[in-house]
């Protein structure tokens, strides 16, 4: 492996990749593991010493890889739906989200060889039954809607499912994810904002300036701030703080429903 490729796993410096395989003759899983592990760079004098027992592997994660790559070494759709058939979950699980931003991928429906590697080796598994071991693990950190974690692979999300150099997503594609990331059992209100959006969604986003049936980043990032200030009766509910204003045509799209509701 060259100092390049162990860059692009590790995300250092291509001068450090350098002198990590140097130190460790070449050996690329044990560089790697050193780097993740968060050790200090050794001396010259202990070259070779460390032992990778137990480590992740380059080379097996890589064979693992294989199995679902394609002719041009990726990980596209198909291979994508056999590698959960394989680890035991559904394609439309947040468990997939939380595992491309392990891999800081870069493309929905995509995974190149070198971001399985980086996600693989930062998980601490270089084969399907282990990284089934840790699915119960990743699924109960996703469930935590509060954790750093949970808000992390959120936020990650958006950038990852945006298309080329556009800067918002479609409504279509975040109603998806949202019903993907915000379980309704803690977000009651997706329903009913979702609601909002195909009846009267476009017609609020462009009123506020933004491009017909797209989602900006803000309105993403502060939607499940929101849900979870106001809570599910909108009874915390203030016109007066500062959020996104589609977020408060939302607010009266939703009484008025009530109302209908109440009196009819």
């Amino acid at each position: 492996m060259s100092a390049s490729e162990l860059r692009a796993i590790t995300g250092c410096s291509i001068e450090k990749a350098k002198i990590l395989l140097d130190i460790y003759n070449g050996d690329a899983n044990s560089a790697a593991e050193a780097y993740f592990s968060g050790e200090a760079i050794p001396s010259a004098r202990s070259k070779g010493r460390r032992s990778s027992k137990n480590q992740p592997k380059i080379s097996k994660i890589d064979e693992w890889f294989n199995k679902y790559s394609d002719e041009d070494e990726e990980m596209s759709d198909k291979g994508i739906l056999s590698f959960c058939e394989d680890i035991g979950i559904n394609p439309q699980d947040p468990t997939i989200l939380a595992l491309a931003y392990e891999m800081s991928a870069k493309e929905m429906g995509l995974f190149t060889k070198d971001e399985f590697r980086k996600g693989m080796v930062s998980l601490g598994v270089s084969s399907c039954k282990e990284l089934r071991e840790k699915v119960a693990y990743i699924k109960g950190k996703m469930s935590d809607t509060n954790s750093k974690f949970f808000k992390e692979v959120y936020a990650f999300t958006f950038d990852f499912a945006r298309e080329g150099t556009l800067k918002s997503l479609s409504m279509h594609d975040s109603i998806e994810l949202w019903n993907i990331l915000l379980p309704v059992s803690r977000f009651p209100l997706l329903k009913p904002f979702e609601e909002f959006l195909k009846k009267e969604g476009s017609v609020s986003i462009v009123a506020r300036g933004c491009s017909e049936g797209r989602i900006a980043r803000d309105l993403w990032m502060q939607l499940p701030l929101f849900f979870d200030h106001v809570g599910p009766d909108f009874e915390k509910y203030d016109s007066a703080d500062a959020w996104p204003v589609i977020l408060d045509d939302f607010a009266a799209f939703f009484e008025s429903n009530m109302k209908r509701e109440i009196s009819g």
